[in-house]
This record gives structure tokens, sequence and C-alpha cells, in this order.
């Protein structure tokens, strides 16, 4: 016995009314839940890495992965300032509104 590719009965398409045309339909649902479900769990994964590294605790334990905010002092020195917990929320707000800016300029 076959199934339909778009709704899974267990029959052949034109005995219970699910035509060629609705099985496309139905194909491109899927298709475009499967590609929403991937997202969503590419940005859960992207969440869950974040999290993980805005709670690390600020000792100097290694190994350890460090985000460093770096400003250059003068034409041959940088220094660097580790963040985390709501430092690095706002050092990272910070710079996605700088670069916002800098979209919006480059495109006016």
């Amino acid at each position: 016995m076959r199934h339909c590719k778009g709704c899974s009965h267990p029959t052949i398409c034109d005995s219970h009314g699910c035509g060629a045309d609705e099985a496309r339909a139905n194909m491109a649902r899927k298709t475009k839940a499967d590609e929403s479900k991937t997202g969503m769990e590419a940005l859960r994964r992207d969440a869950d890495r974040y999290r993980w590294l805005r709670e690390q605790p600020n000792d100097t334990d290694a190994p350890r992965i460090d985000v460093v905010f770096w400003e250059a002092e003068d034409e041959s020195t940088n220094s660097g300032k580790g963040l985390r917990t709501h430092e690095l929320d706002a050092a990272i707000d910070e710079a996605l509104r700088h670069n916002a800016r800098d979209d919006a300029a480059s495109a006016a």
C-alpha cells in the first residue's frame, strides 16, 4: 500500500481527496516548519553557549575561556578588561548599537 507524501494517509491520495496540489502544499508547509525548527534549534544552541560563557566564574583558574574588551591606549599599546555577567551583556549591546549606527550611516 502506498502512502501519500503530503498527508501520510495510508492509501492512494485520490481515494480520500488529497489531490496533488494539496500534497505539494502540505510538503511546502512541512519543509517550512522543518526549516523553522532547525533555525530555532540553532538559536537555542547559541543562547546556551552565551549563557555558559556569561556565567563562568570570574577567576584565573585554567583552563578557561575569557571574553576581553580591548581598547587602544595609544598607537602601540592596548589594554583589556575581562567581561562577565552584566558587563558582558552591556558591552555586546553597545557593540550591536554601534554596528547598527555604522550600517545606517553606510546606507545613507
